[in-house]
């Protein structure tokens, strides 16, 4: 019965019947059901652009960052069908998840949290188009492109080319890519791990006119840089605090 629920879930969602999704969801169907290949219904409803499915799966407690047997998210399938809100609104799930859960997760503890110091200890891997830590967690994944490109847009808008820009945290270089692409006079980059420094040098980013690659963590490297006329903050194996943190050397 439950297989047959969670099939009948999983072809609601990717038919787009947001009223069956709400009816399977109430009736008690698994909303992390995989069927063929790993697809899940969430992954379904954001292959076809189902903004109250996703929604409604979400809430149910589908998994935003499940893979199928691809490798690949709700997010690839969204950005991969083109559905650009889907995508936006998987990831503002996705961050608000993770700052509920590291809330959680502090407070049941009596040591302190492990802060960025664990994952740049740790070995950073590129692969299949993502950049995995050492528990294969994802990093970064290529399905956030669109909201790179948008962020790179809106960074260097005010000054076009006479822009001073700063990115701290490189990862895939997708935001950086985009910036570069509009040549702003000044592009900045602050990251941290050895490993994904070791990727930029082998692909140019250490040499390119007007990029000037920071390596270190921005907590040890901020004061020394500035002023920018836009700043993009996308780290990893930090918390809500690091970001107050991080905000407080910015203008008011």
């Amino acid at each position: 019965m439950a297989e047959d629920t969670g099939a009948a879930l999983l072809a609601a969602a990717g038919g787009g019947d947001a009223s069956q999704v709400h009816a399977l969801l109430h009736q008690g169907a698994d909303p992390g059901h995989q069927g063929q290949g790993g697809q899940t219904p969430l992954m379904a409803a954001a292959a076809a652009g189902d903004a109250e499915s996703v929604a409604a799966l979400l809430s149910a407690g589908a998994p935003w960052h499940e893979l199928d047997e691809d490798g690949c998210c709700a997010g690839e399938y969204a950005s991969g069908s083109g559905h650009v809100e889907v995508v936006r609104q998987l990831l503002d799930w996705a961050v608000r998840a993770e700052l509920v859960l590291g809330a959680a997760s502090r407070r049941a503890s009596a040591a302190p949290a492990p802060g960025p110091q664990g994952y740049l200890q740790e070995r950073a891997t590129y692969r299949d188009g993502q950049l995995v830590d050492a528990e294969g967690e994802a990093v970064m994944m290529t399905w956030e492109a669109p909201l790179m490109r948008e962020h790179a847009r809106i960074l260097c808008a005010a000054k076009g080319r006479a822009a001073r820009v700063l990115n701290v945290g490189f990862g895939l270089g997708i935001i950086d890519g985009y910036i570069a692409e509009l040549a702003p006079a000044r592009h900045t980059i602050v990251e941290a791990h050895p490993d994904v420094l070791a990727h930029m040098a082998a692909r140019g980013w250490t040499h390119r006119p007007g990029v000037s690659v920071v390596p270190g963590r921005w907590q040890d490297v901020i004061a020394d840089l500035g002023p920018f006329d836009g700043v993009f903050f996308d780290t990893y194996g930090e918390y809500a605090e690091d970001m107050r943190e991080f905000h407080a050397h910015l203008p008011r």
